[in-house]
């Protein structure tokens, strides 16, 4: 799970959003983290990873989980979120059951356990049509395939830019047009 921060606010970050799952590592990534920061005694474990990054912009932390995680599945997630953890197990089972995925779109629910947006119904294939509303946090990729084809986030977009929106859709896009298959996942 590559989760995006902001220095000021790793604070936000405790030790029961993220429970030790075997299997499972997290990789905080740090924007702004110019001066020295104290992290929190409960992010210091063996599962937990944390990567002091200078300057900000949302799509710099997502490309650095890329270019530094060793897993074979990167979850991505943002600071205020709750982390559903009992769906990694089906996640990786998406992965598995299909195995020409690269990568998949899942769904953000809100307080009420109610999906956040109107999706593209489950198995539906990811095209340049269905993944404008896609947001990163709805995102898992085989970070392999990622590699190989050279994938990566434009950091001239995303929060923490002038061009703050738009991030999201560049990185399926890409990965689309780079061969690499996607599905919608109802998880």
């Amino acid at each position: 799970v590559a989760i995006a921060t902001l220095a000021s606010r790793v604070e936000n970050l405790s030790e029961m959003d993220m429970p030790q799952i075997e299997g499972v590592d997290y990789h905080i990534f740090l924007q702004d983290a110019g001066e020295p920061h104290e992290i929190p005694i409960t992010l210091k474990r063996a599962d937990i990873t944390v990567e002091k990054l200078s300057g900000h912009g949302v799509a710099k932390s997502r490309n650095k989980a890329i270019q530094l995680v060793k897993g074979d599945i990167i979850v991505f997630a943002d600071d205020d979120l709750v982390l559903h953890t009992h769906n990694y197990d089906r996640l990786r089972n998406a992965f598995e059951k299909t195995p020409q995925l690269s990568f998949v779109c899942g769904r953000l629910l809100d307080c009420s356990g109610q999906t956040m947006k109107t999706y593209s119904a489950d198995g539906t294939a990811a095209s340049r049509l269905n993944t404008g509303k896609v947001g990163t946090p709805e995102i898992a990729i085989r970070v392999e395939r990622f590699h190989a084809q050279q994938v990566r986030f434009d950091p001239e977009f995303g929060a923490g830019t002038p061009k703050w929106l738009g991030d999201e859709f560049i990185f399926l896009c890409d990965a689309i047009k780079a061969g690499l298959i996607g599905q919608h996942v109802a998880l």
